[in-house]
């Protein structure tokens, strides 16, 4: 083959073996957006049904019985990029070219709607879904200094009257630069 060295195979320096080709990189999974729905849709058949099998133990009269339930399946992104065969980069490829924006916004409608009324319904894991899909409470756990460290508690039951009478005055002068409340 031209443009290669015949001992060891390697290709010479300036050779432009590349060029021969026609086409550059893989070519799309799919062409147009219908294609992606119709997949998408095959997806959530799937899904569907393919339930999660768990296995659950009854007892009745000190018999004891084994039964597989069906669970339900959560849709997800990664798990439709793997039914697909596609990477999540991919299908985030796809959802930015506008012929397909549509049919990608749809299809995460879809799955959205499926883990958030199955998680509504007690029939997947709540907590787990809300931080899937964000809606996860979100609590500020810092402090008002910015801060992880809490403010040490403080008991005024332990000072006598004097005590607190000075503790005021003290923290008036603090609070207020003027000095009007200083400590005599």
């Amino acid at each position: 083959m031209e443009g290669k060295d015949p001992a060891t195979g390697y290709f010479l320096p300036g050779n432009k073996f590349w060029a021969q080709s026609s086409t550059f990189g893989r070519k799309p999974t799919f062409e147009n957006p219908e294609q992606l729905r119709a997949a998408a849709v095959e997806y959530f058949e799937w899904v569907t049904e393919n339930p999660l099998i768990e296995e659950k133990l009854f007892s009745y009269e000190g018999q004891v019985a084994r039964a597989d339930t069906g669970r339900m399946h959560a849709m997800t992104i990664g798990g439709l990029c793997l039914f697909l065969d596609i990477s999540v980069d991919t299908w985030r490829r796809y959802r930015s070219l506008p012929e397909f924006e549509h049919d990608c916004q749809w299809v995460e409608s879809v799955i959205f709607t499926q883990k958030f009324t199955g998680a509504a319904a007690g029939l997947l894991n709540a907590a787990i879904v809300a931080r899937e899909l964000g809606l996860a409470d979100k609590k500020d756990h810092t402090s008002s200094d910015g801060t992880m460290t809490p403010k040490p508690s403080v008991a005024l039951s332990n000072l006598t009257d004097k005590e607190l009478a000075q503790l005021e005055r003290l923290t008036d002068k603090a609070t207020n630069p003027a000095g009007v409340g200083e400590a005599d």
